[in-house]
């Protein structure tokens, strides 16, 4: 399967989302500010396989550690990191789930600027280390591999709350296989 239209779709969406930059907005953060600029915090994540993924793997739960430095009032730039277990799904004489562990750099874009609360973009991409597990008749076997995985959403910050709703795709090179809804409720230590 080529990769490349996939690929082009993650930059294009990219550049789109930080051309929307109001020409006010560009101003940098201020160095003084440093402390202010960099957030860290925890994500509870509950994720709802869907397309063929929904197959072979339930309902996700698990956590993510985040990371965020604001680099101008409207854009942030960071990494979560985290790990997802998924239920696993009953088929035919067999058992079968998935656990993934995403590593992804991350970018937000924020639209009210650096009002504590509002809404923001976010687009997320990096590897995806991908755990699979099967039983059969008794015999269990498992796998492990790793992808290029996104996670394009947006969400909404209350303070040092943080709500956000994404689409978390495991393997860019197959969409429609590895999808699932992902919706976080976290909270920004720092």
């Amino acid at each position: 399967m080529n990769r490349l239209p996939v690929f082009a779709s993650v930059v294009v969406a990219s550049a789109v989302l930080f051309a929307a930059l109001p020409a006010s907005a560009a101003e940098p953060a201020a160095p003084g500010d440093a402390a202010k600029n960099l957030s860290v915090g925890g994500d509870l994540a509950v994720t709802l396989p869907v397309g063929n993924l929904a197959d072979v793997a339930g309902l996700g739960l698990g956590a993510l550690v985040r990371v965020d430095y604001r680099v101008i009032d409207t854009v942030s730039v960071g990494g979560r990191a985290g790990f997802i277990y998924n239920l696993s799904k009953d088929a035919g004489s067999g058992s079968f789930g998935i656990s993934e562990a995403p590593i992804f750099g991350a970018a937000r874009y924020h639209f009210l600027g650096r009002e504590v609360n509002g809404p923001y973009a976010a687009l997320e991409l990096g590897p995806v280390l991908i755990f699979s597990r099967a039983t059969v008749l008794g015999a269990s076997a498992s796998d492990s591999t790793t992808k290029l995985g996104t996670s394009l959403g947006g969400g909404y910050q209350i303070g040092k709350i943080d709500l956000r709703a994404s689409l978390l795709v495991l393997d860019v090179g197959h969409l429609g296989d590895t999808m699932s809804l992902m919706a976080n409720v976290g909270y920004s230590f720092l």
